[in-house]
C-alpha cells in the first residue's frame, strides 16, 4: 500500500524525476520523465529503467562530470541550466542531482530531476531585451551601443581590422512635432528606425541615441564601404513617405560618420563622426559627411 501510494505522488509530480544506483544505472523512472523521453524522440531503452544514465550524457561533459562527482561523494550536489529547444519551441530546464540515502545513511545512488524553467527564462530574456534597447523603435539602445562599441574596438584591434560608425540626426524633427503632434514624430522614428535596419541588416549594429539622434556601428568596415552605406541609407530616406492626417510627409536627415582602426581612442573616434554630423547641418542638411581617420 505504502509503495503505491508513493508510487502515485511520485507520478503525479510534473518535474521529471529518476534515481541511479551508485554505478549510474537507472532503477526509478516517474511518469513525467517517461513522457519526456517519449515527446522528446527518446525510447525507454536509452533513457529508461535499466539504461545508465552516465552513459546516456557522457558526451555533455559538464553533466558526466556532476553526477560523477555525487555518486563518488566527492560533491553533495549538482545542479545545471540547460536549453532543449525543439523545431518550434525554445524550453530550458533545471537539472539537479543528489545523493539518494536509505534509512541507515547508506549511500544507494542519486535523485536526478529536471524542472521546466521555461517561462522563467523567456521572462530573464525579455528583461535583458528590455535592458539594452529602446522602447519605441526597438533599436539598441545608447547604454547597448557604448558597450557594444568598446567591445568591437577591442576585437577590431586584435585583429588589426578597420571598422566604422555613422551618426543619423533627422533634419528640423522639432518642426515635425510642432505640426503634427508627437504621434506622428514618434511614427517617424519608428520608420526611419525600419528602413536604418533594412540598409544595414547584413553589416550593422542600430542603436538610439536619444531623441532623434542614432548611431550605426558597422564592425569590419572601410570608409568606402561607410559611404556606399550612408549614401543608400540617406538616398531611402529621401524617398520614405509618412501619412500625417490627409497629408504626405518627407524627411530628410544629415549623417556623420567616420571609419577608424580598433587602436584608436574612442572618446576621438565618437567626437570625430559627431563633428562630420554637425559639418553635414552646416552645409545645409540632407546630406553625407565622412571622416577616415586612416587617411
Amino acid at each position: 500500500m505504502e509503495n503505491g501510494i508513493s508510487r502515485a505522488i511520485l507520478d503525479s509530480l510534473r518535474d521529471q524525476l529518476c534515481l541511479i544506483d551508485p554505478s549510474g544505472k537507472i532503477i526509478f523512472v516517474n511518469q513525467a520523465w517517461i513522457n519526456a523521453a517519449l515527446n522528446n524522440g527518446g525510447d525507454l531503452e536509452s533513457c529508461g529503467i535499466g539504461a545508465n544514465y552516465l552513459e546516456v550524457c557522457k558526451e555533455e561533459e559538464e553533466i558526466h562530470t556532476g553526477i560523477s562527482s555525487v555518486l563518488s561523494r566527492e560533491s553533495d550536489y549538482f545542479a545545471n541550466e540547460y536549453p532543449c529547444h525543439t523545431p518550434d519551441t525554445q524550453r530550458w530546464f533545471y537539472m539537479q542531482v543528489a545523493p539518494l540515502y536509505t534509512n541507515d545513511q547508506g549511500m544507494k545512488g542519486a535523485v536526478i530531476w529536471h524542472v521546466d524553467i521555461t517561462e522563467k527564462k523567456l521572462l530573464e530574456n525579455k528583461l535583458k531585451m528590455y535592458a539594452v534597447t529602446d522602447p519605441l523603435t526597438s533599436l539598441y539602445n545608447r547604454r547597448f551601443f557604448d558597450q557594444k562599441l568598446k567591445k568591437e574596438m577591442l576585437r577590431a584591434k586584435r585583429r588589426k581590422r578597420l571598422m566604422s560608425i555613422l551618426l543619423v540626426d533627422i533634419d528640423h524633427f522639432k518642426e515635425i512635432n510642432d505640426t503634427f503632434g508627437h504621434s506622428i514624430g514618434d511614427h517617424a522614428l519608428r520608420e526611419l528606425s525600419f528602413l536604418m535596419l533594412e540598409v544595414t541588416k547584413e553589416c550593422g549594429i542600430c542603436a538610439r541615441l536619444g531623441g532623434d539622434e542614432f548611431a550605426i556601428l558597422l564592425p569590419e568596415r572601410n570608409a568606402s564601404d561607410l559611404s556606399i552605406i550612408a549614401e543608400t541609407l540617406l538616398n531611402r530616406i529621401r524617398r520614405l513617405t509618412i501619412r500625417a492626417g490627409k497629408e504626405t510627409l518627407h524627411i530628410s536627415v544629415s549623417i556623420g560618420g567616420t571609419s577608424f582602426k580598433g587602436d584608436m581612442n574612442k572618446k576621438q573616434v565618437v567626437e570625430t563622426a559627431d563633428e562630420a554630423l554637425y559639418t553635414a547641418k552646416r552645409r545645409g542638411k540632407n546630406q553625407v559627411v565622412i571622416v577616415d581617420l586612416n587617411s
